[in-house]
């Protein structure tokens, strides 16, 4: 299964699923667990849910298409290359440690933000710098990709993690915060150094790899300023708008927001007609960073000057960069559109986490709902707000904290090796790094993680209740 190993893999998980249907009884939950009936993947069904993957989540697609636009466009100004060729050469020397402070941003990032599908704006850009500075494919990706995958195992207020948990199970943001600390520098310093102790010197242009979007032009005297300033200010704002400010409680940006909006003379609301559609920082949706970057894109070409010509071929090479990851994002969640298809809240998942988890709170108990939920469940979110959270809250246990660590953790360190985890497919696409070449590269950490989860919860059910 070596070759297309991700996209195989994916339809024998799929077909897993199907036979599934025909033996596990769907169900639900209304105050208490109802069991149905067999609700089976009919023949029409496998033509049909493709088709539902595509309208349900094409705004996972849109936003990788973006990105792959954008970066389009940078290559066309001329100096794109240039700014890579100038960070490499500035940190060739002390490239370890470089990398690593990479790692440990993008980790920071992952874990504070959340979002990891919007992080994928950094992939393309560190992906070429840690290639040109001499890192093999798969360290690149790890640093890149897989650094965003992390962080969301160490969760410390991100919106796909940390906020779920919160909101679920009715936590706060200090809720155990020391312990939370503690986990994210010691899984961000494990996963430091197993990057740069296991990577190996690889040239360029001796292995064959491609680098997206980097193109030479050393005749180009255009000055590097402009496209610095344009890209910070593009990732601080994308970063600004999908991050959880509300939630956290800092209203600035959606208080300013209010009171624009509401700005009128004699009745006419000036900003809210010129910046409808517009939300907060903070509030913005998949399909508010698609917009911003799009724009974002325009203003690029503009300030660099770029003809129509090189705009439509800047467009054209971010499509075919990026059009392959944009499909992977969209078919990781088929298996997740199945259970969606169904009548409201019944498949079997219910069936499986109230078989698993009808008893009082165990850790093992627990594990394996996460391992099985987290098979066809790629977002956290969803998996927790189905029967997995029903079983547990009816159950009346009190160890919520240690319940909502061992789950987000688990769930996020699954989504480093499961083809159904959304920016794994779109990276592994995206790199062309095979599915089977990742999975034996990341192995060892997975462990001394898994091991680092198991102790810190046998502390958390042992000592802090």
């Amino acid at each position: 299964m070596k070759k297309n190993s991700l996209l195989k893999t994916l339809l024998i998980l799929f077909g897993l699923f199907v036979v599934l249907s025909y033996i596990i009884p769907a169900g639900y939950y209304d105050t208490e667990y109802v069991k149905g009936g067999i609700n089976p993947v009919g023949i029409f069904d496998l033509f049909k849910y493709p088709v539902y993957s595509i309208a349900m989540f094409i705004q996972y697609g849109l936003v990788i298409l973006a990105i792959g636009i954008f970066y389009g466009i940078l290559s066309k100004t001329g100096v794109y290359s240039k700014l890579c060729d100038e960070i490499v050469e500035k940190h060739s020397k002390n490239k370890k440690i470089f990398l690593g402070i990479i790692i440990f941003i993008m980790v920071l990032l992952s874990s504070v933000v959340g979002n990891p599908l919007v992080l994928f704006i950094f992939v393309p850009f560190i992906y070429n710098i840690s290639v040109l500075l001499g890192f093999n494919k798969k360290a690149s990706f790890a640093a890149s990709v897989g650094s965003i995958l992390v962080g969301s195992i160490c969760s410390i207020c991100g919106s796909n993690i940390a906020l779920v948990n919160n909101e679920i199970f009715e936590l706060t943001l200090t809720t155990e915060l020391a312990v939370k600390i503690i986990f994210f520098i010691i899984v961000t310093l494990l996963y430091i150094n197993f990057v740069i102790l296991g990577y190996k010197e690889e040239n360029v242009k001796k292995a064959k790899i491609e680098l997206a979007f980097y193109e030479k032009n050393s005749k180009s005297k255009k000055s590097i300023l402009p496209i610095k300033i344009l890209l910070i200010t593009t990732i601080l704002i994308t970063l600004l708008g999908v991050f959880s400010l509300n939630e956290l409680g800092f209203t600035l940006f959606k208080d300013m927001y209010n009171s624009l909006m509401s700005f009128d003379i004699k009745g006419f609301y000036l900003f809210k007609n010129i910046f409808n559609g517009l939300e907060a920082l903070g509030s913005w949706s998949n399909y508010d960073v698609v917009a911003f970057i799009i724009i974002m894109s325009a203003i690029t070409a503009w300030v660099y000057g770029i003809s129509f010509d090189d705009i439509k071929e800047g467009i054209k090479e971010g499509v075919l960069k990026t059009y392959k990851p944009a499909l992977y994002a969209i078919f990781a969640g088929m298996i997740f559109t199945v259970l969606l298809g169904n009548e409201p809240q019944t498949n079997i998942m219910e069936t499986i986490n109230n078989y698993i988890l009808t008893k009082e709170f165990s850790v093992p108990r627990t594990s394996l709902a996460t391992v099985t939920g987290s098979i066809f469940y790629n977002e956290y979110a969803w998996l927790m707000q189905s029967g997995f959270k029903n079983a547990l809250l009816l159950n009346g246990t009190n160890n919520y904290f240690t319940i909502s660590f061992l789950a987000g953790s688990l769930h996020s360190l699954l989504m480093l090796i499961f083809p159904t985890s959304v920016l794994l497919a779109s990276g592994l696409a995206y790199t062309d790094l095979e599915y089977t070449s990742w999975l034996k590269y990341i192995w060892k950490f997975l462990l001394f993680v898994l091991a680092l989860i198991i102790v810190i919860v046998i502390i958390l059910v042992n000592f802090m209740g």
